[in-house]
């Protein structure tokens, strides 16, 4: 799964279980960006841990509307500053429990989700919609 396919199941499910449209206001210009980019190769290449970190939290700070949470222990992970972008994306998915960590001190930035785990954190996305 890439970054583009993940953006399109997010939206899709939250859609389904919403019976709601998402317009391009309502996800932001990074998912948009992601959804319209023609010939990106970055949102070709295969989904990592950062990526969807940053594809969830746009998600859930745009659609959903939700606010940022303290970041509790997130500060422990190793590599949470390996991307100044992703460090509070990757905090919110950790503290949510959206994303789990590779270890107790290490995200995994730069793993290589799959398809499965892929669908395990869209649906944790959707438990936060049904709470809202």
């Amino acid at each position: 799964m890439n970054s583009k396919d993940f953006t399109y199941e997010l939206i899709s499910k939250y859609e389904k279980l919403t019976g709601q449209t998402l317009s391009t206001d309502d996800i932001g210009f990074y998912l948009t960006e992601i959804i319209d980019e023609k010939g990106n190769a970055l949102f070709e290449l295969q989904l990592t841990k950062r990526q969807a970190a940053r594809i969830c939290y746009e998600f859930m700070k745009n659609a959903l509307k939700l606010k940022d949470e303290d970041w509790k222990d997130a500060g422990k992970l190793k590599d949470i500053y390996s991307c100044k972008v992703c460090a509070n994306p990757i905090a919110q998915c950790y503290v949510r429990g959206i994303i789990l960590p590779l270890r107790e001190d290490l995200f995994g930035s730069d793993d290589i989700i799959g398809t499965d785990e892929a669908k395990m954190i869209v649906n944790k996305i959707m438990v936060l919609v049904q709470e809202i």
